[in-house]
């Protein structure tokens, strides 16, 4: 993929649960697009230098493992070093093209330490989650930064190219324009390494959509 001025990476929700974050848990690597990081060792003025893809889109993408307080604990440390992201609203569902269930997202919004209160920034995110998660040995989440213009007052990284894209991949039976995609596994491949992988559990459903064809299980491992 090419990073130069007029070029955009703007994937929609459903390329980023069943493409980046599912790819990523197989081990499949996207270096060229998104960077792995632990997303609360930066402030958020400090993320976007941390991207693996610059243009002027104020937008920036990254896995990273979940980070818990706790062992066996669902809480999870949101803390960096000048404040702490808040989550704010309802987490929403993802679909795919079939109207089934593939992920949710969050919105988090950052705040600042300093303040009693904890004075709201323009830093905002989308924290993303594959429902297959719990079948990989190392689940990831991908972390969508925004950072806002002084006239923005909403909560959310969405903007009217990403909406757009969105309900047209989760409208009843309508055809969206993808963008060309790295390959991944096929489905009967992947079932196979699911079986290999999780011997005692049956593997996820994974969806491989239509906007790549698919290899071969020899020629990625």
């Amino acid at each position: 993929m090419d990073n130069n001025p007029g070029n955009r990476f703007y994937p929609t929700e459903e390329q980023i649960i069943s493409h980046y974050i599912e790819g990523k848990m197989q081990g499949t690597h996207f270096p060229e697009v998104i960077h792995e990081i632990n997303i609360c060792n930066f402030d958020p003025w400090e993320l976007p230098e941390q991207a693996a893809w610059q243009s002027n889109d104020p937008v920036w993408f990254y896995f990273s493992k979940p980070d818990y307080k706790y062992a066996n604990s669902p809480r999870v440390n949101r803390k960096t070093k000048s404040g702490y992201w808040k989550p704010t609203g309802t987490e929403r569902t993802i679909r795919d093209m079939q109207g089934r269930e593939i992920g949710i997202k969050k919105n988090l919004v950052f705040r600042l330490s300093s303040s009693k209160k904890g004075a709201k920034t323009i830093w905002v995110m989308h924290e993303y989650h594959s429902n297959n998660a719990r079948f990989y040995q190392t689940p990831f989440v991908l972390f969508r930064l925004k950072k806002k213009s002084d006239d923005d007052e909403s909560d959310t990284c969405d903007g009217p190219t990403h909406q757009m894209a969105s309900q047209q991949s989760q409208g009843n039976n309508q055809q969206t324009e993808w963008e060309p995609l790295p390959d991944l596994m096929s489905e009967q491949d992947y079932r196979y390494l699911s079986q290999v992988l999780h011997p005692t559990a049956e593997g996820p459903s994974y969806s491989t959509g239509s906007n790549y064809h698919p290899n071969t299980l020899a020629s990625r491992y």
